[in-house]
């Protein structure tokens, strides 16, 4: 009877034992530590079966292997795992990374934002760069260029871990102020730039025709470093080689003293050929009149190798207010020892003509409209912008499903401060300012925000003559107004109080008949 109670006994004993192991082994699996029985980091052994404690199980351990931060070693250690993740760079695209810009004027360009999973918000590290750099610029969250032509603006941001990000924007510079060109060719006759009349292009090659002087420059004028040559040093017939060991303190530049430099879009371009010595990074191309240096363009040619060739390409939109400019390129510092050759000259020149129509009196009694594609019409420091390169998409459907009082063009007034319709003023239209004269107004409207405070007023500030106020509601609209001028009166303009993002379509102004 004693063995059986002693044996009963041990079964209970036992039996609560496994029981409890089972118990504790369950609560393992659920995450979960019965109180009292382990403490972090301890093992619990029971039935020849392990159950690690959770500190020990969870470290090194994520869903895909990498987002931990730590991993184990075998001396029990953690490292660092590494960073291959790039950050994530996030541009504001308003539709296609493409936009167009005006030359002259500055553009505000896409919203950037740069997070990374390590290192956090690197917005302020987001470098901006635009290429051909010679021509643009950019800063501050804007672009700008005087020179006609696409650009290239990146973004890029690295983090911690040296992973990169990029994205890339064109940016085209147009202008409507440039009219249609034709070409007038020449070939060695430079007098083919001064045949572009307004609106024409002109293009003057010269590739120094063997055993020929160069129209550019006849030989007796070239420095005695500079000369027309054939054979090895040449690129094709006979080239223009410069010996820049033999300029030290001497005349270095070269001078196309018979071409006819005038006011317009520049692009000249020629090869380049290294045929000895040590190349220089301050190769120098612009326009000289005297002592004066005008648009100056540095490239640099250190890298070139012996017998390479490279093509340098040189534009942009120049402004010569007297004659007797002339093309020129140099280098900065006489000494140097480069031979270098010079060959394929091709200059193209476009006349430019600035399309603006004003209005005369029976135009405007017939109902005047400026559309933004045929009458180039300044509107403050606006210009007009082509329907189809309006960066909203929203605004760009709306104003081409307009059934009416939009054209290939818009005028976008954005910001706030005033816009004048310069092609009003008194100075280009006075038959406008007389004592009495009545007028109407219709302007054709999409706005991009609701209820934007507007006013239409005659004379500027800060003595305007109110015409008209409200609110612009978001979407098309036809604003019109009615008054009387005098000849006190001097102009037109929109002056907008709170941020606005207005794109005018047709712009009429009708005379109305006294007493009407």
């Amino acid at each position: 009877m004693k063995r059986f109670r002693i044996a009963a006994a041990l079964s209970v004993c036992l039996a609560v034992s496994l029981a409890l192991c089972a118990g504790v082994w369950f609560l393992r699996q659920k995450g979960k530590d019965p109180a009292g029985l382990s403490s972090a980091g301890e093992s619990v052994i029971s039935a020849g079966e392990s159950v690690i404690g959770s500190s020990e199980r969870d470290s090194g351990e994520s869903g895909d292997g990498q987002s931990g931060t730590e991993e184990g070693t075998e001396s029990g250690e953690s490292v660092p795992l590494p960073d291959e993740t790039a950050p994530v760079l996030t541009v504001s695209w308003a539709g296609e990374n493409r936009i167009a810009a005006r030359p002259g004027e500055e553009t505000v360009l896409p919203e950037v934002r740069a997070f990374d999973e390590r290192d956090g918000d690197l917005t302020d590290s987001v470098e901006t760069t635009v290429s051909p750099a010679g021509y643009a610029r950019v800063a501050d969250g804007f672009f700008y260029s005087r020179a006609l032509g696409t650009y290239e603006i990146v973004f890029r941001v690295a983090d911690g871990g040296g992973n990169e990000a990029c994205e890339s924007l064109i940016v085209e510079v147009s202008s409507e102020e440039y009219a249609e060109t034709e070409d007038v060719t020449g070939e060695n006759d430079p007098n083919a730039i001064a045949l572009a009349e307004k609106g024409r292009r002109a293009v003057f090659r010269e590739n120094f025709g063997k055993g020929g002087d160069s129209p550019l420059l006849p030989p007796e004028g070239l420095a005695g470093h500079f000369s027309l040559e054939a054979g090895d040093r040449s690129l094709s017939g006979n080239s223009l080689v410069a010996d820049y060991a033999a300029c030290v303190g001497k005349e270095n530049e070269f001078n196309a003293t018979s071409l006819p430099v005038r006011s317009g879009v520049w692009e000249i371009s020629f090869d380049v050929r290294l045929c000895g010595g040590i190349p220089f990074p301050d190769f120098t191309v612009g326009f000289r009149k005297g002592e004066d240096r005008l648009y100056d363009r540095k490239f640099s040619l250190a890298e070139m190798r012996e017998g390479e060739v490279r093509r340098i390409v040189y534009e942009g939109q120049f402004d010569f207010e007297e004659p007797g400019w002339q093309f020129r390129f140099f280098k900065e510092y006489r000494d140097g020892d480069a031979v270098l050759a010079f060959d394929n000259f091709t200059f193209s020149y476009v006349n430019v003509v600035r399309k603006e129509t004003v209005p005369d009196a029976d135009a405007l009694t017939k109902g005047f409209t400026f559309d933004w594609t045929d009458f180039y019409t300044p509107v403050g420091s606006a210009t007009p912008l082509l329907t189809e390169d309006i960066p909203d998409g929203e605004a760009l459907g709306a104003i081409r499903g307009a059934t009416e009082g939009f054209g290939s063009s818009v005028m976008r007034l954005k910001g706030s401060g005033g816009y004048e319709i310069a092609a009003l003023s008194a100075e280009k239209v006075p038959c406008l300012y007389r004592a009495g004269t009545r007028c109407r107004i219709e302007i054709r409207y999409y706005a991009a925000k609701t209820s934007t405070d507007y006013l239409i007023a005659l004379n500027g500030t800060p003595e305007n003559r109110i015409l008209k106020e409200g609110l612009f509601g978001k979407g098309l609209h036809l604003l019109t107004a009615e008054f009387s001028l005098s000849e006190e009166d001097d102009g037109l303009t929109f002056f907008f109080l709170t941020d606005a993002d207005v794109y005018l379509g047709n712009f009429t102004v009708l005379l109305l008949p006294s007493g009407e």
